[in-house]
């Protein structure tokens, strides 16, 4: 999915998002999307980018984990 939006992502950053989100595909396709427009020009998914760009998906939800 990363890869389908020209982002490049570390496995320890991937399941990062999957502990924040959950496995639902669709749900991890959007926030790709979200992310690729958030880091556009850059093409590198970092966990600073994944707090970032689904802050508003949590927002009444737990907060993030490993947030500080």
């Amino acid at each position: 999915m990363a890869k389908d939006k020209d982002l490049t992502i570390s496995s320890d950053t991937v399941t990062f998002l999957i502990e924040q989100i959950g496995v639902n595909l669709t749900l991890i396709d959007s926030e790709f999307e979200k992310l690729a427009v958030a880091l556009h020009p850059k093409k590198t998914v970092d966990k600073e980018a994944i707090k970032n760009t689904i802050r508003g998906l949590l927002k009444h939800q737990q907060p993030l984990k490993g947030a500080q």
